[in-house]
């Protein structure tokens, strides 16, 4: 089922003005601004039915931005400073052990400096907020992949804590999932690091 595209409406507003968090880091507006005004040229939701009959749903406004911001990571070899979709094992947060671990490629094996797994469920047999996938992660130092502000990975390599920024994106229609909004500030460590931008407009 091709997905069909529709013009954006030149009064589409960014709003990053949300009193409780902080706003973005210098220059980073102008690049996520730019994803975002590409993804608004997508409708709101494809649905398909599947095979079992159920109807399934997806976010094309959010798909289409993270697949631009993607292909500037691989462009780059993962060393770019906004890294979209990382998947966060809530795990150690939950048990107030470790901040929220950065899942990483199996791909190279353990060596260090692996990029973040793209793969959008890396726990088997997860439950419900269990993992959490934030829009976008800014971090600190683009020549390292580590994406998350703990310093400790999976296999237990020591890590420098990378993660500026966490920031979520609403595009028109989209709202928060239940306990997501206290995860990502979990994430993120506290207010100050993460971002929320509200899209309006495009319609």
């Amino acid at each position: 089922m091709a997905a069909q595209m529709i013009p954006v409406d030149t009064t589409m507003t960014i709003r990053e003005d949300i009193p409780k968090y902080v706003r973005l880091p210098h220059q980073a507006m102008g690049y996520l601004e730019e994803k975002i005004r590409s993804a608004m040229w997508w409708p709101e939701v494809l649905r398909v039915q599947r095979s079992d009959g159920l109807v399934g749903t997806s976010l094309l406004k959010q798909i289409a931005m993270s697949a631009a911001i993607r292909a500037d990571e691989r462009k780059h070899e993962f060393c770019w400073r906004y890294k979209a979709e990382v998947s966060f094992d809530m795990r150690p947060w939950i048990t107030n052990e470790y901040p929220p671990i950065p899942f990483l490629s199996q791909t190279d094996g353990d060596i260090p400096g692996r990029r973040h797994s793209q793969n959008p469920f890396p726990l088997s047999g997860s439950l419900a907020g269990e993992v959490r996938r934030p829009d976008v992660v800014i971090v600190e130092n683009e020549g390292n992949r580590w994406p998350g502000r703990g310093a400790v990975d999976h296999d237990g390599m020591a890590q420098w804590p990378n993660l500026l920024r966490l920031v979520e994106v609403k595009f028109p229609g989209d709202t928060w999932g239940k306990g997501q909004e206290e995860d990502y500030v979990g994430i993120a460590g506290d207010n100050h690091h993460m971002t929320v931008l509200k899209v309006s407009g495009g319609e």
